[in-house]
């Protein structure tokens, strides 16, 4: 007998997935990366200094930089590597376009959607490629440099272009939360205020700890940007035996 095919379908809000991700992919893997690097290598020892080898706290980027052969080392480049093209670049980059997309397809107002949309999916992919190039390329010589200039245009696509854009695409939208939108607004003024503080100076180790939480101001920020999203806007993950396909739509409420 022949036995019946079986299909199995998921829905979830999308604001909630961006704030998911926030809280598990950037609070949760950058803790891990530094508590697991703090326990292996070692932070804040006796006459520490802000540069190496005995550094009081280090930066993002060496925590996941394989120094050494140890299963460790290893263990946290390849997941902070993953985790950077899998999911910042590419997983993050198609929620926010789709929440974008939703939000000016039923916007009647809205007559500059279509080059908004355009320009939105172009910062998208600057972003995400951004994001790989900042993972793949490690902060230690001869590429520490282009590391570090990276470092700077990333964050400053964030703050600058991908999220007042996406302000835009909420402002007068109905279903929005205008609590959120405020404070997805001053978490953004907060990161440019952060990073021009960060770009004055950098010998003392406590340009390290502003750097962390440079981070989690990051993760804070696409936190906002998932909570300040209509409820309606889902997606719906549908598996069919090895498949699995997702529609992203949105309904009245």
């Amino acid at each position: 007998m022949e036995l019946a095919h079986q299909t199995r379908s998921r829905v979830y809000s999308v604001g909630f997935l961006i704030a998911m991700s926030a809280a598990i992919n950037h609070i949760a893997l950058n803790a891990f990366l530094l508590m697991s690097y703090c326990a292996e290598v070692g932070c804040f020892q006796e006459n520490c200094q802000s540069t190496m080898p005995n550094q009081c706290l280090p930066p993002r980027s060496s925590t996941y930089i394989p120094f050494t052969d140890s299963f460790g080392m290893h263990f946290r480049y390849y997941l902070a590597v993953t985790n950077s093209i899998c999911v910042q670049a590419i997983l993050e980059s198609l929620l926010f376009h789709s929440a974008v997309l939703s939000l000016l397809q039923h916007s009647q107002t809205h007559f500059l959607k279509y080059p908004l949309m355009l320009l939105f999916d172009l910062i998208l992919v600057v972003t995400g490629a951004l994001e790989i190039c900042t993972a793949l390329v490690l902060n230690v010589p001869p590429t520490d440099l282009l590391h570090q200039e990276l470092g700077k245009y990333l964050p400053s696509t964030w703050v600058f272009l991908l999220v007042p854009i996406y302000i835009s695409a909420l402002w007068g939208k109905p279903g929005v939360s205008s609590k959120w939108l405020a404070v997805l607004a001053s978490l953004d003024v907060s990161g440019i205020l952060l990073g021009y503080k960060l770009s004055l100076w950098t010998d003392h180790w406590t340009w390290q700890l502003q750097e962390w939480c440079g981070f989690v101001l990051h993760a804070m920020l696409i936190m906002a940007m998932g909570k300040a999203l209509p409820r309606t806007f889902m997606v719906a993950f549908k598996c069919e035996r090895c498949c699995i396909s997702a529609r992203f739509f949105s309904f009245e409420t």
